[in-house]
């Protein structure tokens, strides 16, 4: 009698540490953008439970800030974080991995209000081996680099915003387009695009938005990859996109 009860004292025992252990082990989303959580409904282009519903944008983003989850991680994905393409992705075994604010701060990688010793910025200029982004990454643009030392000049913050856009006017160059680009065209891009798509030109894209994928990836849908990997879109720029799906993805 003595060793039945003790087994199951043992047995809850262990069903207890398992439990724990796997909710432990789930994945936490590392930023208020990529933890965002859509409604899934059925109507629109997207349909089958892809979410197609609009958001409101709960923390309006200031002309004069930079934002770390808006502004500043999609240069460091495109740049420096491709998936199986670039050194400092979460696969990085020689490099020191970048991809979220903690990662970005070590190593003096960034340090706040000095981007003349930041090492984001000081590689640039570096020989060899040592200038960064290796190729095949793409070279930040100096307005981008621009938005770099604005934003380690105010602080480095591990900021974001979900922008205040007016979505009354969307067109693929002047809306969609530049959104791709920033957040997607790093990776899917080039002789050899992340898995195999390429998003550069307007067929590319809208393949993309007709057979779903657009939308089921940007809205983190069951049974899709999420993308961008490591962080939303904000609900401005992934608005601007349901509303150019919804319209039949215009050219």
């Amino acid at each position: 009698m003595k060793k039945s009860i003790l087994s199951l004292i043992i047995g809850a025992f262990i069903f207890i540490c398992v439990m724990l252990t796997t909710e432990a082990c789930k994945h936490t989303l590392s930023h208020p953008l990529a933890a965002a959580t859509d409604t899934t409904t059925g109507g629109g282009n997207g349909g089958g439970g892809i979410d197609t519903a609009l958001q409101t944008p709960i923390h309006v983003c200031s002309p004069d800030s930079v934002y770390f989850a808006n502004d500043i991680l999609p240069l460091i994905e495109n740049h420096c974080d491709l998936p199986d393409h670039g050194c400092h992705d979460a696969k990085a075994s020689k490099a020191q991995p970048l991809t979220n604010y903690a990662q970005l701060l070590n190593d003096e990688n960034v340090v706040p209000n000095s981007p003349l010793t930041s090492k984001v910025l000081t590689t640039r200029t570096r020989k060899g081996e040592d200038k960064m982004p290796q190729p095949p990454g793409i070279v930040p643009t100096p307005h981008e680099d621009s938005l770099i030392r604005k934003w380690i000049l105010q602080g480095a913050k591990d900021n974001y915003c979900d922008g205040d856009c007016s979505n009354s006017n969307v067109t693929f160059e002047g809306s969609v387009l530049p959104i791709i680009k920033y957040n997607c065209t790093g990776c899917h891009s080039g002789s050899n695009p992340a898995g195999k798509i390429s998003l550069t030109n307007y067929d590319e894209i809208a393949a993309q938005a007709a057979n779903k994928k657009l939308l089921a990836t940007i809205t983190y849908s069951k049974g899709y990859i999420a993308m961008p990997p490591y962080s939303k879109l904000s609900i401005c720029d992934a608005n601007t996109l349901k509303i150019w799906v919804r319209n039949g993805y215009p050219k």
